[in-house]
């Protein structure tokens, strides 16, 4: 599925990494890698 804007997706994604390099305590991981997300619970 492609983004319907793709200058509102990569404004939300360079919020979301900012909000990351800025909050190094939070742990983030991909909703849609089953991988990281097993890792992430385990």
């Amino acid at each position: 599925m492609r983004a319907k804007d793709n200058r509102q997706r990569l404004a939300s994604m360079g919020k979301i990494r900012a909000f990351v390099a800025n909050h190094p305590e939070i742990k983030v991981f991909g909703y849609h890698d089953i991988e990281e997300f097993n890792e992430f619970i385990d």
